[in-house]
């Protein structure tokens, strides 16, 4: 694996937050897949495989991830190193992975029986990165959207895979 970023430095994760296996998916994705085609991503917009990468290395399920109690890792901690690994190696696509995260946090907090379907219907798509959530402006930068989305059968109104 190429080196992950801030490796010999005073800004590498600390080994044992390295270790985290939610961490050491992401760095070796990131690593992989998105800082080989970085460059070329923040110029044409982010292509669909770099966040279905994302999605089978679990970065999705970054909200509700619990690192390994026996670690001596916070959630906070691991939360805060994947943010750091993706943008430091791909801005745009870690630009368009992190607008998930509020959707999934408004998921989980919402109340009551409403809340409970809401989480039951989207909650695993979700967090497994099948579905989506994303904002729309990102092309004001690009003559063309770098995000697009397709409306797909069954999809709720307004809902779409992209």
């Amino acid at each position: 694996m190429q080196s992950a970023p801030g490796a010999g430095t005073a800004l590498a994760a600390p080994p044992a937050l390295a270790a985290d296996p939610l961490v050491a998916a992401v760095t070796e994705t990131a690593v992989r897949v998105l800082r080989p085609e970085a460059e070329h991503t923040a110029g044409a917009g982010v292509p669909r495989t770099h966040l279905d990468a994302l999605a089978a290395c679990g970065a999705y399920g970054l909200i509700g991830y619990e690192p390994d109690p026996a670690g001596g890792l916070t959630a906070r901690q691991v939360v805060r190193e994947v943010h750091e690994v993706l943008a430091a190696v791909d801005p745009s696509t870690w630009f368009v992975w992190t607008q998930h995260v509020p959707a999934v946090k408004a998921l989980l907090a919402a109340d009551g029986p409403d809340g409970d379907a809401l989480r039951s219907r989207w909650l695993p798509a979700l967090l497994g990165g099948e579905r989506r959530a994303t904002a729309g402006y990102a092309f004001l930068r690009h003559p063309r959207p770098p995000v697009t989305a397709e409306r797909v059968p069954g999809g709720s109104p307004g809902g779409c895979r992209g």
